[in-house]
């Protein structure tokens, strides 16, 4: 008797006592389920955090201002190299001027690319890598377009330039609230932008001459950018080493 009381226990215990009391139970249930579901979603929310939070890199770090503020000097130090390349070499033979045009973007994609992999990767990273892409394209397009002649070229680096500058402008968005010394790159950017469409409008003129010393002024401004940004990052990086060297001015 009590053997067959207990599996009767037993069998109450699991179907819930009987239906009526089931249907008692059910808005409970219900309530505990969706309390449940709640918190495996905000769970699951935070782990993708988590996820997110470990693999970006932060860009205000004084590794990464470190290494901003040496690409930017590297990059204002070829601009400026090929400037002086293109008025004094590129100008007077033609087929180094076409030479420089094409190494321009080149070392625009080599730069974009370097950057992206020092600033948490080529995915962490998509305006530089797209940029990066579309300068590799331009060097070969450049490469053909010079068998035609230079109203072509033109007409590929204005299209490249407004692209360029597009890609920049948004990377320095980007970077805004976690880097210092973007916004000589948001103005580097928006005047690439302009400067393509000069060039374009220049390529569709037949009474021009175009030639590299009109890609010249371009890269000068590019190389003036550049520099400032990287001027902006060594007196930032100047004063926070003179404030760790010396504790005893912050207290004075």
């Amino acid at each position: 008797m009590e053997r067959a009381f207990a599996v009767h226990r037993l069998r109450v215990c699991r179907i819930g006592l009987s239906p009526g009391r089931r249907r008692e139970d059910a808005p409970e249930r219900a309530s505990i389920n969706s309390a449940f579901v709640r918190r495996a979603r905000a769970r699951l929310v935070c782990l993708l955090k988590r996820k997110i939070d470990m693999t970006m890199v932060d860009e205000s770090s004084p590794s990464n201002s470190e290494w901003l503020k040496r690409y930017f000097a590297a990059r204002a130090f070829f601009s400026a190299l090929w400037v002086a390349s293109a008025l004094v070499v590129g100008s007077a033979h033609p087929i180094i001027g076409i030479g420089l045009i094409i190494s321009y973007p080149a070392w625009d994609s080599l730069a974009n690319y370097v950057d992206a992999q020092r600033s948490g990767g080529l995915r962490s990273n998509p305006t530089q890598m797209l940029n990066m892409i579309v300068s590799a394209i331009v060097v070969l397009a450049v490469a053909v377009a010079a068998t035609r002649n230079f109203h072509a070229v033109i007409a590929v680096v204005g299209v490249w330039a407004t692209l360029a500058g597009i890609l920049q402008l948004s990377t320095a968005a980007r970077r805004w609230r976690s880097a210092s010394a973007q916004w000589p790159m948001i103005l580097s950017g928006a005047q690439s932008a302009l400067a393509g469409l000069f060039f374009l409008a220049k390529a569709n003129d037949p009474a021009s001459s175009p030639g590299v010393a009109d890609v010249a002024p371009y890269a000068a401004f590019g190389a003036f950018y550049f520099a400032v940004a990287a001027i902006m990052l060594f007196r930032k990086s100047g004063v926070r080493n003179s404030a760790v060297g010396d504790p005893g001015s912050e207290r004075a």
